[in-house]
């Protein structure tokens, strides 16, 4: 993984644990009945963001280090492209039939 690559993850990471979502709902839930338990949610939610960073960052390191195995890349090539001509012919005979 290059410098820019791991930058424009991180900067990625940071747009998506800044965007709301029903962990932030549920804090603000949480700090408006007792502000102490509100605090140890947002740390909590804040260390879970962290750890599921980190695990994407492993799992797609070592997937790229997995896909660039030729047999694997070809494998992958061919089962796209089987999916990709298969949604075609489906198009194509959803619009005959109409």
């Amino acid at each position: 993984m290059t410098l820019a690559s791991l930058v424009a993850f991180a900067g990625l990471c940071l747009v998506l644990s800044l965007t709301p979502g029903p962990d932030t709902f549920l804090v603000l839930r949480i700090a408006l009945n007792r502000p102490s338990a509100g605090i140890a949610a947002a740390a909590g939610s804040a260390v879970a963001a962290v750890a599921w960073a980190a695990l994407v960052g492993l799992v797609a390191y070592k997937a790229m280090g997995w896909l660039r195995r030729p047999k694997v890349s070809t494998g992958v090539e061919r089962i796209s492209s089987g999916i990709i001509t298969a949604l075609g012919v489906g198009v194509i005979a959803s619009g005959a039939s109409s």
